[in-house]
């Protein structure tokens, strides 16, 4: 088992383009107990002010027509999708071009299902948990994040950081302190078996956007060019990669032994799969 981090410098800008370096640590328990007593105040006080608790989001949004039996057929197919197709992916036997083409498929899969719970995601902020869940965190925010060289709190309360919230390095700060907490991969979409498998056979560039043979860009759809981290807007700038001849050799032969060769790697990656879900009945807000 990995050791878990307990600090880390973030060196960062803020919106100056001046250089900021924080320290960022991982709270101990008193933290943690404080954090919590942050949590249970926010809690009654969500419930107080009417706002839904997370059993009976689901309810709400069928009530508001946000969600219905369309969506929920929806979500588990493409669930049922990018697991069969991710297994399809990790088991190989099959030509480059067929291993190429589902990989793009559960790409664009994993796209459409993120779109489809994007709204669930944003209400689930709004109950009673995700405001407690929120307070916590800003709470612990405050605490952890140390100037590098007095190794006090950057911040003297919660307000003072909401002031601030917005500046490049303390996001990062913030950032850091999640991934820290919550064992969070930042490179999480680069580490997907879709992705890893089109980033090693030159099919993308090194930050997902689709590469031809000759190595230049594929628009989707007419669109511009997709980055699979285009969520975390990293707005770096990136150059294009000339394929290898090995690789073009490959696709040009398409043998099935090859292409298992190409795959055996990404059936040890490993991801949190969304789970099926049963419709329930609609519950009273």
């Amino acid at each position: 088992m990995a050791k878990k981090r307990t600090e880390e410098v973030v060196i960062s800008e803020d919106s100056n383009g001046d250089e900021r370096r924080v320290v960022v640590i991982r709270p101990d328990s008193k933290k943690l107990s404080e954090a919590q007593k942050v949590y249970n105040k926010y809690f009654r006080d969500a419930l107080e002010s009417g706002a839904l608790l997370r059993q009976r989001l689901d309810g709400y949004m069928r009530e508001q027509g946000i969600w219905n039996d369309q969506k929920e057929k929806e979500y588990n197919e493409l669930t049922e999708r990018i697991n069969k197709t991710e297994k399809k992916l990790a088991a190989g036997g099959m030509k480059l071009s067929q291993a190429k083409e589902a990989a793009l498929e559960m790409r664009r899969d994993r796209v459409a299902f993120r779109n489809l719970i994007a709204e669930r995601n944003s209400m689930d902020a709004s109950t009673a948990e995700g405001q407690s869940d929120n307070a916590r965190f800003n709470f612990l925010v405050s605490v952890c994040l140390l100037d590098e060289d007095t190794r006090k709190p950057l911040f003297a309360s919660v307000d003072d950081y909401d002031k601030s919230a917005d500046e490049p390095y303390v996001a990062e700060a913030a950032g850091t302190l999640a991934s820290m907490m919550y064992n969070l991969d930042p490179d999480y979409e680069k580490t997907l078996p879709e992705n890893k498998f089109l980033k090693r056979f030159k099919f993308v560039d090194k930050e997902g956007a689709r590469l031809n043979e000759d190595g230049e860009y594929v628009l989707e759809d007419g669109a511009e060019p997709a980055f699979i981290d285009d969520v975390y807007g990293s707005g770096e700038e990136v150059t294009t990669l000339e394929p290898e001849e090995e690789v073009a050799e490959a696709e040009e032969t398409e043998e099935p032994a090859e292409a298992e060769e190409a795959v055996e790697e990404v059936a040890e990656a490993t991801e949190e799969k969304p789970k099926q879900r049963k419709p329930r009945p609609v519950e009273e807000a």
